[in-house]
């Protein structure tokens, strides 16, 4: 009998002590809950001054805190492109069935405007999109395009970058056109160059002759001149 009473009492003291440890723990876990948050990885928006932030190696702009580096803007893939958005635009053929039937000059279904210049330009682009059955113009297609009879068949692979696209999308420096005289298209050819940007003077008229060269109905999606004016002058391209 008394060696079961003293192991009853080793029993409860081994359970008084292990009960004490688990609420010591708790506490201990519960004090330290109760802790304040500071400025740390897990708390940044504590990090509310430029000096806190520095202090644990973080980094501070737009007037916050952030664990890593600014982001910096990478140059413009398409910097022409992009330009367009703070340009002028004049669009002059949209949506418009061109085709050239049997290949025979006679059977063209085209278009020709009359433009109106006035002013000082210090920049014009041509933004051309095309297709057939909504889809890009192939090798046996090209976009013809003259001014002042000056052009001919653009030639693609020399047009600035644009962001791709379904369909045929064509960007061009009017003072650079790249152009072939001839069918078949072909980009193995060597283009010639004409400058558009000499017929646009102050009170000048301008001829635009375009159509798609292809034996089945295609596409003049757009045809848009986008320019700006040189500092001071009021230019201004209207279609007569």
């Amino acid at each position: 009998m008394p060696n079961k009473i003293i192991a009853t009492i080793e029993y409860l003291l081994v359970m008084a002590i292990t009960i004490f440890a688990g609420v010591y723990a708790i506490s201990f876990l519960v004090e330290k809950s109760k802790k304040p948050a500071i400025c740390d990885k897990e708390h940044i928006y504590l990090c509310d001054t430029e000096n806190l932030c520095q202090q644990q190696n973080f980094y501070w702009w737009d007037g916050s805190c952030h664990l890593a580096e600014k982001p910096q803007p990478k140059p413009s893939e398409y910097p022409d492109y992009d330009s367009l958005k703070n340009l002028t635009p004049l669009t002059i053929i949209e949506d418009a069935i061109s085709w050239s039937p049997e290949a025979k000059v006679e059977n063209i279904i085209g278009y020709s405007k009359q433009l109106k210049s006035f002013g000082q330009f210090a920049r014009i682009y041509l933004y051309a999109e095309a297709s057939v059955n909504n889809k890009p113009l192939t090798q046996y297609e090209s976009l013809y395009v003259k001014m002042n009879n000056s052009g001919g068949h653009l030639f693609r692979p020399q047009s600035l970058k644009i962001p791709p696209d379904t369909i045929t999308q064509l960007l061009y420096a009017i003072n650079n056109i790249p152009y072939l005289t001839s069918i078949p298209y072909s980009e193995n050819k060597t283009p010639f160059t004409a400058d558009w940007f000499q017929f646009f003077k102050n009170n000048s008229s301008i001829t635009l002759n375009v159509f798609i060269s292809s034996l089945k109905p295609a596409t003049i999606n757009k045809i848009i001149l986008y320019y700006d004016c040189v500092e001071g002058s009021d230019c201004k391209i209207e279609i007569e």
